[in-house]
């Protein structure tokens, strides 16, 4: 009779253990594209297992199933030919796209770009090691100088639950995803915003203030004003801390995510570091340093400090293990 008892016991808490997965998850439909290379794991707890040690890799398009609840932190996606195929990445791997459905046309037949969409409280914060994107990009017009600045650049400020392209016109959308940003509209900004985004967005030239603010800032329920400042004043934050220190005082030499991790602990407060992705390309057998990706949580405003929106934000994978800093210019001088 024990015996049995025990049995069923185990058999219920099998069961449990299968369904709570599904319960914690909140289904979604449409793509995710990875960003950066990162661990695909069956399972998200701390140390989950990941048979078969599968990666998503960068450019790669998967089908979204889910992400986990509120607050959330990973997205549920399909790996075809790993076993199990359902798999989890985390937020600031990639970026996700939903499926047009009757809402979401309606949305875009609005000839005007509208950002009041409901507050977001998720974001990643893409900031780029400006000289290591003109090694890959030596034709854009921000690198055609030669010299790129010693410091971090503002790539983006991506909401992380509200989708993308939101009320943008198909025929606005359909330029961005081609590439033919300066068919774009022109971001509305005062001249002071113009000017402290111009400061740490060398894109400006390339018209990436217009494909950021389209694909990302119209799903930010904020106005471009607002949006664009809050996303300097951070990038800002970053350059003038610990980290920037870091970067500056390693150019040509090699850091691994791990003493990136320690520097935004000691300069934004215990577990920060845990709420970067470092993300890396490799440029003529050389591992740079490309762009760190970092968690936000909580409202975006011109006057919130980087270090109250990175301590309630989710937890990102680690990224590249470790990366070369690069100086501008330097492969191209070589």
């Amino acid at each position: 009779m024990v015996h049995d008892m025990k049995r069923v016991l185990i058999t219920l808490a099998a069961f449990v253990l299968t369904i709570l997965p599904a319960n914690a998850q909140v289904p979604m439909t449409g793509t995710f594209v990875a960003e950066a290379t990162c661990a695909a794991p069956s399972a998200i707890r701390e140390g989950g297992p990941n048979p078969g040690n599968v990666t998503v890799a960068a450019g790669q398009s998967y089908q979204l199933l889910g992400r986990n609840s509120v607050p959330g932190s990973h997205y549920l996606i399909l790996v075809p030919g790993a076993e199990p195929e359902r798999r989890w990445v985390p937020y600031g791997c990639g970026r996700v796209g939903s499926q047009p459905d009757s809402t979401q046309e309606a949305r875009r037949a609005v000839p005007d770009i509208d950002a009041s969409q409901p507050e977001v409280e998720e974001f990643v914060l893409a900031a780029n090691w400006h000289a290591s994107f003109c090694e890959t990009r030596p034709d854009m017009r921000e690198c055609s100088g030669g010299d790129s600045p010693l410091s971090f650049a503002l790539h983006g400020l991506w909401p992380q639950q509200a989708g993308q392209y939101c009320n943008v016109p198909d025929r606005v959308r359909s330029a961005d995803e081609a590439g033919r940003w300066s068919r774009l509209p022109a971001v509305e900004l005062s001249r002071s915003a113009a000017r402290n985004l111009a400061h740490v967005m060398p894109g400006v030239e390339s018209g990436l203030d217009r494909h950021q603010w389209v694909k990302h800032g119209s799903c930010s329920g904020l106005q471009p004003d607002v949006y664009f400042n809050s996303a300097a004043r951070l990038i800002n934050q970053l350059n003038e801390s610990l980290v920037g220190e870091l970067f500056v005082r390693n150019v040509g030499n090699t850091l691994s995510s791990r003493q990136i991790r320690r520097a935004f602990d000691d300069a934004f407060g215990r577990g920060a570091g845990d709420r970067v992705l470092v993300d890396c390309v490799t440029v003529d057998d050389r591992r740079l340093i490309r762009e760190l990706r970092i968690s936000l949580a909580g409202q975006i405003s011109q006057d919130q400090p980087l270090a109250r929106l990175i301590a309630s934000a989710p937890q990102q994978a680690w990224g590249c293990r470790e990366g070369e800093v690069d100086a501008p210019g330097q492969a191209r001088i070589r």
